[in-house]
């Protein structure tokens, strides 16, 4: 099993391995797998399985911003969502407002607040990200922020709404405890399954994708799970490894080891 580097990123940022896999799909694909789940995806795609075979949305994350303009001096002192403040401590002002912002979202990030919260600099603007798996729970919360001098301005009420992902793979909770491999987590009670294969061919690798954005090419920020796939010895077993095109392919129980 590899993990591509925006999935790992991600874990370590938000300590949150369950909540990181919820909602994707599984690709199936021929031939050998690339040697990183980095890489862009080789061969053929023969199915994609969502929940019970369903049309799968993905998670769009609630989102607010706050923009930096005005006096080159002072300080982003507060920055709030709700009732909850996200910046531990003030952040002067340096060399830029670019440099200034990826300043603010560093230190939201190292703060590891309880509610999630990613911050993302661009230029001079810091994006805040629901976490994933929380849906439309964030929706009514307002951002708000205070500076010394120079202008924080908050979007308010979140710049892009939630939307709760639709038909994406579940896993349940919590993880089982294994003593040999660290835990377990296993599937969320339905099916994994495609009602019509896109390819006549045999499975030689599968990919957990987890980012709507996410088109399969090179990347090193979107979070993928690439497994190995066979009728023995591999991460998914599959007792049939041939997809016949246009006929159903479905994964009927999966469990997800997380190694010590």
């Amino acid at each position: 099993m590899l993990q591509s580097d925006g999935f790992s990123q991600w874990i370590t940022a938000n300590g949150d391995y369950y909540g990181a896999v919820q909602g994707g799909v599984l690709d199936l694909w021929d031939g050998p797998g690339p040697a990183t789940a980095n890489l862009a995806a080789t061969g053929s795609l023969l199915a994609t399985l969502t929940e019970n075979g369903g049309v799968q949305t993905f998670e769009t994350q609630a989102q607010w911003s706050v923009s930096l303009s005005g006096t080159t001096s002072g300080s982003v002192n507060e920055i709030t969502l709700g009732l909850y403040q996200l910046l531990p401590s003030a952040v002067n002002y340096a060399t830029s407002f670019n440099n200034t912002a990826s300043l603010v979202a560093a230190a939201i990030n190292a703060a590891h607040n309880f509610l999630g919260i990613t911050a993302i600099p661009v230029g001079a603007i810091i994006y805040l990200y629901a976490p994933h798996g929380s849906g439309t729970s964030f929706n009514n919360m307002i951002c708000a922020a205070t500076a010394t001098t120079l202008t924080a301005t908050a979007s308010g009420a979140a710049s892009t709404a939630g939307v709760a992902h639709a038909n994406g793979l579940l896993w349940l909770y919590p993880p089982v405890a294994n003593a040999d491999v660290g835990s377990v987590i296993s599937g969320g009670g339905g099916t994994w399954e495609t009602s019509a294969a896109l390819k006549t061919s045999t499975i030689g690798y599968a990919r957990l994708r987890l980012d709507g954005a996410d088109n399969n090419g090179t990347s090193s920020t979107y979070r993928r799970i690439q497994f190995t796939c066979s009728t023995s010895g591999a991460d998914i077993i599959f007792p049939i490894l041939t997809t016949v095109i246009g006929s159903p392919v479905i994964i009927n129980s999966q469990a997800l080891t997380i190694n010590n």
